[in-house]
């Protein structure tokens, strides 16, 4: 949910109307939560890698992978599954940030079948 209506009795708490900037905190937020599940289970495939089995090793390398894709503050979805098992893995995380997107405006009544600029702005964004 992004506002895109302009109130002075409803008081924005960054103190100004801005899509973008709200976009990307949104975004922000769901990578953090992503790597933070990444790193859990990547902290538990490189302990269990230590026995030697080979795709626990496997698993811990995609999920560095992955970790360092996050880390860098972009979605999973940009991470390309290179075989099977990494597609399962992804699956089985149900990541946040490799889901579909949709944002939702927050406009005034006056604005829900026409838009606003801002409406506007974020349509180009999310384009």
């Amino acid at each position: 949910m992004v506002r895109c209506f302009e109130d002075e009795n409803i008081v924005h708490v960054d103190g100004s109307i801005d899509p973008a900037r709200d976009r990307e905190v949104i975004t922000m937020e769901l990578v953090l939560a992503d790597l933070d599940t990444v790193e859990k289970r990547l902290k538990k495939a490189q302990s269990l890698a230590k026995s030697g089995d080979k795709t626990l090793k496997t698993q811990a390398v995609f999920l560095e992978r992955l970790r360092d894709v996050l880390d860098s503050g972009a979605s999973a979805r940009t991470v390309v599954p290179e075989n099977d098992m990494e597609a399962e893995m992804m699956k089985e995380m149900c990541l946040l940030t490799d889901k579909p997107v949709l944002y939702v405006a927050n406009v005034l009544e006056d604005d829900v079948t026409s838009g606003n600029e801002y409406v506007r702005f974020l349509e180009q964004l999310a384009a």
